[in-house]
């Protein structure tokens, strides 16, 4: 309950800030009580405005802030970088060697979409093709350690690619492919979670 009720605080805190930060053509996202912004004016003014803002409507409310060029939300590692934002995996470094997502009872048919769902995931992530392909590199490996063989798994990549009107990913994938990639599992995304 305690969780539900801090969702509809932030959704109806949040209103004035996003009408603010649209105007200024900003970027906010917010997943329950956590929220991400781009700011492109001072440190100072943005921990003002969100003072303000808490202060105004509502005092008890405690806010931590992280600010910097490179951040963490969620599992996205967020980085400013000339002028651009760029989005890669963070991975949690407390889980290593990388384990493969929980697959206890499900049946062994079911464990080449986990495959298939860490590409996605890397996808809607990764906002370059290096990263995005990277990402790949470390989970045919994940798999290969946790007894998977490299011929299994190269099957479920292509397979992956190919669902995606990617059929020569080998030699011919570079940025434009990838955006044009992304964007079409962006949007099956989309239309899956609309079921």
């Amino acid at each position: 309950l305690n969780h539900l009720l801090a969702n509809i605080y932030m959704f109806y805190w949040q209103e004035d800030l996003v009408k603010i930060l649209v105007n200024k053509n900003e970027i906010f996202g917010r997943c329950l009580d956590e929220m991400f912004l781009t700011w492109n004016k001072s440190k100072r003014e943005l921990q003002s405005l969100i003072k303000r803002m808490i202060h105004k409507k509502y005092p008890k409310l405690s806010i931590t802030s992280s600010i910097g060029k490179n951040i963490n939300y969620l599992d996205v590692k967020i980085s400013y970088i000339n002028s651009h934002l760029r989005t890669t995996i963070n991975h949690d470094q407390d889980i290593e060697p990388r384990g493969l997502p929980y697959i206890s009872d499900h049946p062994p048919r079911m464990y080449s979409t986990l495959i298939q769902a860490c590409l996605i995931r890397a996808a809607l992530i990764c906002s370059k093709e290096s990263d995005f392909d990277n990402e790949r590199r470390d989970i045919e490996v994940i798999f290969i350690k946790n007894g998977y063989s490299i011929e299994y798994i190269r099957e479920h990549i292509n397979q992956f690619f190919q669902c995606f009107h990617v059929f020569n990913w080998r030699s011919d994938f570079n940025e434009n492919v990838y955006d044009k990639m992304r964007q079409d599992i962006i949007e099956y995304d989309q239309q899956r979670q609309e079921m």
